[in-house]
């Protein structure tokens, strides 16, 4: 399935090339990029239809936007010869995550979900992203299609389609090999120690609000439930998903922490908590609090982007820092949908993370690709930190993915607990 949804994007993507260099004017250009984009994205953010009507439509247009630019780019760079085309094409695409994405003043990271990997890949091309990141990871595969849209085009001139193909076939095996070889590395090196076993709770309650504001008890005694029912299997370290529980936890713990009193256990969750105490109608923080055996908090991380489709009433944060665990190291939490960008997760990796827990919620997707697609997202932060990389959902799928990005295993949809060991 993963080959065939490549096989479609790779397609689309030289369909879109074809017709911007193709185009009678910088116009018609505009006009066949704007047709396309609309079309695929349009597919690609179907699971947005969840959302209101504004935001989505937003993303269908941004789509179009994009297939235009790219379309109309290509059009002014059409009589260029092919070795400075396709890496321009490739640079094209991907211009505007590295926008966004610059240490300076990096913009919000939406448009990931424009640039970025939107299909699963094979494992030992994915290990490209460790020393590239995603976008250089996107910046190869893009210029290897357009290479390979090339030689279909003249293909009614056998030799120069078989140099194109040739070199088409040379980058593709020596990357493949670079990251086999990676991957084999990665395996014989000595295992680590099993000291500590992680319990990840996914707990599938209720997403909509005034579910949650009814029933504040019953998630509690979910929590409670969940946490020593983990400890009692085994787990030091209990993790529950992204989840804005009513009430201001960080500043007033109270029974949240007696939870991890009870289990005798670290309590890691996600949560909402207002700017200003009190406040509960005007700007708030997303984050995760981690609280020790005896009921103290020991962490926090506050989510450094709201969401991909952005919320306004949220404050992001400015620091990332890992959270020191006796037995386990140094923790890196991922609040919400902040791995759905490479920065976060690099930031933390360069504090010195020697693991990441990523909590979140995509309860409001359920039944489209929107899991799927942050699961894929997931196996790139794990890449390119090259640390073992756990994900806590509410609905699912939670999963627990190896350094070099393979899922080792997984939640399916609904309740339950799974536990992963170092």
């Amino acid at each position: 399935m993963g080959l065939i949804a490549f096989l479609i994007a790779a397609a689309w993507l030289a369909f879109l090339c074809g017709a911007g260099r193709g185009a009678d004017s910088w116009t018609a250009a505009v006009r066949r990029g704007a047709a396309l984009g609309a079309v695929y994205y349009g597919l690609l953010f179907s699971w947005m239809i969840r959302l209101p009507p504004l935001i989505h439509a937003g993303a269908w247009l941004a789509g179009a936007a994009f297939g235009a630019y790219v379309s109309v780019a290509i059009w002014h760079a059409r009589r260029l010869p092919l070795w400075v085309r396709a890496p321009l094409a490739a640079l094209i695409w991907t211009a505007p995550a590295l926008i966004a994405g610059n240490p300076v003043r990096p913009f919000f990271g939406s448009v990931v979900f424009l640039t970025g990997l939107h299909v699963p890949i094979p494992l030992p091309l994915l290990q490209l992203a460790r020393p590239f990141g995603e976008t250089g990871l996107v910046f190869f595969l893009v210029a290897l299609v357009v290479l390979a849209a090339q030689a279909f085009e003249d293909r009614a001139r056998p030799r120069r389609a078989a140099a194109e193909l040739a070199a088409v076939c040379v980058l593709l095996s020596a990357a493949w090999v670079w990251g086999a070889t990676a991957i084999r590395r990665f395996d014989a090196a000595a295992p680590a120690k099993k000291s500590l076993r992680i319990a990840c709770a996914q707990h599938d309650l209720p997403f909509e609000w005034s579910w949650r504001t009814a029933h504040r008890d019953d998630i509690f005694k979910t929590y409670e439930r969940m946490a020593l029912e983990a400890a009692g299997r085994g787990a030091d370290m209990v993790l529950f998903p992204q989840y804005q529980i009513p009430e201001d936890i960080y500043r007033e713990p109270g029974r949240w922490a007696g939870i991890a009193r009870r289990a005798k256990a670290y309590i890691a969750l996600g949560t909402n908590a207002p700017v200003e105490a009190g406040d509960y109608g005007r700007q708030a923080w997303v984050m995760n609090l981690v609280f020790s055996p005896e009921g103290k908090l020991v962490g926090s991380q506050i989510a450094q982007h709201p969401s991909p489709v952005g919320r306004p009433m949220v404050v992001v944060g400015r620091q990332a820092s890992p959270v020191e665990i006796p037995g386990l190291g140094r923790v890196a939490l991922l609040p919400c949908f902040d791995d759905v960008t490479s920065r976060p997760t690099r930031q933390l990796s360069r504090a010195g993370a020697d693991v990441v827990f990523s909590l979140a919620n995509d309860s409001l997707f359920k039944g489209t690709i929107h899991p799927r697609l942050h699961l894929l997202r997931s196996r790139l932060r794990a890449v390119e930190s090259r640390t073992h990389f756990v994900r806590c959902i509410a609905h699912g799928f939670s999963a627990v993915i190896d350094p070099v990005g393979r899922v080792r295993d997984s939640l399916p949809e609904g309740q339950g607990i799974l536990f992963a060991a170092w």
